[in-house]
């Protein structure tokens, strides 16, 4: 069971196979994406996946951008705004 506040993520130990210090999976990510009411800044994303550490941090804003690549995340035009593209979720990726 998750502890309270954290998302429990089915795909845990895939990532922690593959990463010494993992984050939450993709798929995790567009569905604290997709059940945001409007785009979320890349704090306000690593807040709800309860990430701190500066690592994981950094791990996040590079994953997005692999997501971003990959078009499951779209920025807007100025780059601080972004959404998952839309047959996935919405990211703000700024501060």
């Amino acid at each position: 069971m998750a502890q309270k506040g954290k998302i429990a993520d089915p795909h845990a130990k895939r990532e922690a196979a593959k990463y010494d210090n993992p984050i939450p999976s993709r798929e995790i990510i567009l569905e604290v994406l997709r059940e945001a009411s409007k785009p979320l800044n890349h704090s306000k994303l690593c807040k709800k996946l309860d990430l701190s550490d500066h690592e994981q941090v950094d791990a996040l804003r590079k994953r997005l951008r692999a997501m971003e690549r990959d078009g499951q995340v779209m920025y807007d035009r100025g780059g601080s705004d972004a959404a998952a593209s839309r047959r996935q979720g919405r990211l703000d990726p700024a501060g």
